[in-house]
């Protein structure tokens, strides 16, 4: 079994077309047997409280298809968001760009092999 790992962005800026588009691009990396997303908030340098639904909304339909679900790439500010909000409790997040949540997650999945790993990046626009 190869690990597949699907990298999304989060959407600069929301409006109804791009949360629409993120849930479609969310529904085809499950569909397409990803086993991790990764969701990567490089390109957010704000966030509002309703700004984080969408990705609680990803996440559930994540957890229910089985897969692993990271967020990546998040400034101080969206950090600092995701902490008032309780929700770095419930998603593993991780500080740095999306190469650097590799190690930690294969060091939980010892079962895959970085020799098995396929990354496929979706590119939001």
């Amino acid at each position: 079994m190869s690990l597949v790992i699907k990298a999304i962005q989060y959407p600069e800026k929301l409006d109804n077309k791009r949360i629409a588009q993120f849930h479609r691009e969310i529904e085809s990396v499950v569909n397409a047997g990803a086993n991790i997303i990764l969701i990567d908030f490089k390109n957010v340098s704000f966030i509002s409280s309703p700004g984080l639904i969408p990705l609680v909304s990803a996440f559930r339909k994540v957890k229910v298809a089985g897969c692993k679900f990271f967020v990546c790439s998040m400034n101080a500010q969206v950090r600092m968001l995701f902490e008032l909000t309780g929700l770095n409790q419930v998603f593993e997040t991780f500080t740095t760009n999306r190469d650097d949540f590799q190690k930690p997650v294969f060091s939980k999945n010892l079962s895959f092999k970085p020799s098995s790993l396929k990354v496929s990046h979706l590119v939001e626009k």
